[in-house]
């Protein structure tokens, strides 16, 4: 059975009410961040609903944007389960959702209380954008009217790109993972390859590199920090790498032939003439 859609504007004003909740949250305990991820809000709800969310692709003979970037083709999207709500073309929605997943990944204090509980949302959010395909490209998909429009961009296009770009440097910031032990920097390693082989497989990357082009320009102007850091995150990462297949090792050398061993002079048999006796 469907369940039949709330009334319009709905879905953005209860994303705008978590957002004041999290707004107005304590800076050092936060207990409305660790309730949301105690609820798995970002998982089960938030990334649902910015991945799937039918916003308009932009078509594949579309100019190209700023600078010569192309636009790719938005990847094909799973049909929605019953059980979700089907948003028709709601903007609005996707970019409360992004800003929701921003605020859910900002760093976390160095004197933060439960810290280690605080990092673990965050890991658990990152996890969530990052293991779903195509959520990335949702949020990209955002970016696509407002650089279309430059550089006559309105105050909140130039809001949206920003918001996409701080959101994509909290994600190269993710945390390290809860449990400790030697594995965790493996597991932290493979989390951020991953992660930069979505941003360049769902046009991130192009978008970053768009807005560097133009940073010197209005509105990226007050965005060269930002940009700064996402460069210098993604040059910190090593995506692991295949193991390389070990080479057979060499054939071992045949021996050489034994030579004969050269006779001493001294001790060498006598020979027929010298062994016959005077006359």
């Amino acid at each position: 059975m469907l369940i039949p859609p709330p009334p319009h504007g709905a879905p953005a004003e209860c994303l705008k009410d978590l957002q004041r909740f999290l707004a107005h949250d304590d800076p050092i305990a936060r207990p409305a961040f660790l309730l949301l991820g105690q609820y798995r809000t970002v998982e089960t709800d938030l990334v649902p609903l910015v991945s799937r969310c039918p916003l308009p692709p932009a078509p594949s003979s579309a100019p190209p944007l700023p600078g010569g970037v192309h636009r790719r083709p938005a990847p094909p999207r799973r049909p929605l389960p019953p059980q979700l709500v089907h948003y028709a073309d709601d903007e609005e929605v996707a970019f409360n959702a992004l800003k929701l997943a921003t605020l859910m990944t900002f760093p976390v204090e160095a004197d933060a209380v439960d810290a280690p509980r605080q990092r673990e949302v965050v890991w658990e959010t990152c996890q969530a954008f990052v293991g779903e395909p195509g959520a990335l490209g949702a949020l990209i998909t955002l970016a696509a009217g407002p650089l279309s429009r430059h550089p006559r961009m309105t105050e909140k296009d130039g809001q949206t790109v920003q918001l996409i770009l701080t959101f994509v440097r909290h994600l190269l910031q993710m945390p390290l993972p809860a449990g400790g032990g030697a594995d965790t920097g493996r597991r932290l390693q493979r989390a951020r390859g991953l992660l930069v082989r979505r941003l360049g497989s769902e046009s991130v990357l192009e978008l970053v590199s768009m807005v560097a082009q133009h940073s010197h320009q209005s509105p990226f102007k007050s965005d060269a920090t930002l940009l700064l850091g996402i460069v210098s995150d993604l040059f910190q990462v090593r995506p692991a790498r295949a193991p390389r297949p070990r080479a057979p090792p060499p054939p071992c050398p045949r021996p050489a032939p034994a030579l004969p061993a050269p006779q001493d002079p001294a001790v060498s048999p006598p020979s027929r003439r010298a062994s016959r006796s005077p006359t």
